[in-house]
């Protein structure tokens, strides 16, 4: 930042075309990162199943072979991983059964209420990212993010 304000005071013509060029390669590299995100989380959930039957009390995921079926009450813990500033966007959430079974949902298999609200009794607890890499997805930047 500091070359680009002294590139803009002394040669304001060369400082212009500097700050457009940092902007270009700064938003080339975020929409990188948007994209490489959309892509883990969709590819996650791109077969994936959450039913949710509430007069019954139970729900049915289902997600590359696998079935599982289970009481709402059996959640006993629901940790939300979220984007620090920008709550809601990409954000996943493990639900641990009362089995030790461990469940991960991603913002994209719901849009206004999440299936945590139909589980009150589980315990909750917030964990702040800057950015909400999926377990093991954030081996790609470790040292970034």
């Amino acid at each position: 930042m500091l070359i680009i304000a002294g590139l803009l005071a002394t040669r304001p013509n060369v400082g212009v075309a500097g700050l457009l060029g940092a902007l270009a390669l700064f938003s080339l590299g975020w929409s990188f990162l948007v994209l490489r995100l959309h892509l883990s989380y969709w590819r996650h959930d791109q077969d994936a199943t959450l039913t949710v039957h509430r007069q019954e009390s139970r729900a049915e995921y289902c997600n590359n072979g696998i079935f599982l079926r289970f009481a709402l009450a059996d959640a006993v813990q629901i940790t939300e991983y979220a984007t620090r500033g920008f709550r809601g966007v990409y954000s996943y959430q493990i639900f641990i059964l009362q089995d030790g079974t461990e469940l991960l949902v991603t913002c994209l298999m719901y849009s206004f209420l999440g299936p945590q609200e139909l589980m009150p009794a589980a315990a909750r607890h917030t964990v702040p990212r800057t950015i909400c890499w999926q377990p093991g997805d954030e081996l790609i930047f470790p040292t970034l993010f």
